[in-house]
């Protein structure tokens, strides 16, 4: 019996192997592929990394330029940014100041505990010798030394919290887009905590899977590890970023970003020129003719 070739070419088909089903890696790496398309390319310039500090302000300015457009902030909420703004840097000169006054007690003692000892060492003083020992006690002291430092990471960290809670007004001003592109705005923590360039700030914010980051390390101050209610490692970290999701975790990362937002010089420069570039307001209607 003689098989037919349509009949042939039905069973082959029949015997070919059905094309696999891609795998969750390659499904990732397909959705990766499209995001990154979707993604405006100007964009990519936020993740550069100046070394030269002239070229670090003029490249932070256009970064903030690209952020401020690709957030599609309104002329309000750009006018309130700025103020906002103002306010920060208010908080952080007061802090400055109260850190500046706290130094200036206890600087003249340790100025004049160390021409001691230089006036004693360079007379030949030997290092067991009880005077020098008597000359260096304010050193010593380790209790005055944990008063003063646990008083600068207070007011480091009251700094800070103020900040915090005059950023949320404005954060309840977002859209759901706009929320969702702030919390992706990390290039604002990449250029003040590269893990590479700056391995030991990136650390000190963010912490790792072992340890904790503090909040204090904000204003580059001493931190201490006790503080389990600053612990960012639980926002950040991979190992815990899948126990701490949802509104609180969304939250704070936009609180986190904006601040580091906040912190950058030329952020009133780049917000003058969105307002510039933005939308021109609906202009009032005209006054009715007064009567004759």
């Amino acid at each position: 019996m003689r098989t037919s070739p349509l009949l042939m070419l039905v069973l082959a088909a029949c015997q070919t192997e059905p094309m696999p089903l891609p795998t969750a890696a390659e499904a990732a790496a397909a959705d990766a592929r499209v995001e990154q398309a979707a993604r405006p390319p100007l964009t990519q310039v936020l993740y550069d990394y100046a070394l030269a500090p002239d070229l670090q302000a003029r490249e932070q300015r256009v970064r903030l330029l690209i952020w401020l457009k690709h957030m599609e902030l309104g002329d309000y909420q750009l006018r309130a940014l700025a103020e906002l703004h103002v306010q920060a840097e208010a908080e952080r000169a007061r802090i400055d100041a109260a850190q500046a006054e706290l130094l200036a007690a206890s600087e003249p003692t340790l100025t004049a505990t160390y021409d001691a000892l230089w006036a004693k060492l360079s007379a030949g003083a030997s290092l067991d010798d009880p005077a020098l020992a008597e000359a260096a006690a304010p050193l010593i002291d380790a209790r005055k030394h944990h008063e003063r430092a646990d008083a600068l990471l207070a007011l480091r960290l009251q700094g800070v919290k103020a900040v915090l809670e005059a950023e949320r007004p404005w954060l309840a001003t977002l859209s759901p887009k706009q929320e969702a592109l702030l919390t992706d705005s990390l290039f604002a923590l990449r250029h003040k905590l590269d893990p590479y360039a700056n391995p030991g700030d990136f650390k000190a914010l963010v912490g790792t899977v072992f340890s904790a980051g503090e909040y204090g390390t904000l204003t580059r101050g001493s931190f201490t590890q006790t503080d389990d209610q600053l612990d960012l490692s639980r926002l950040w970290s991979d190992y815990t970023k899948a126990e701490v999701n949802g509104p609180v975790f969304n939250n704070a990362r936009r609180e986190l970003i904006l601040y580091m937002l906040l912190m950058e010089p030329t952020l009133p420069e780049a917000i003058q020129a969105a307002l510039g570039a933005a939308a021109p307001a609906t202009p009032a209607p005209p006054s009715p003719p007064s009567g004759g």
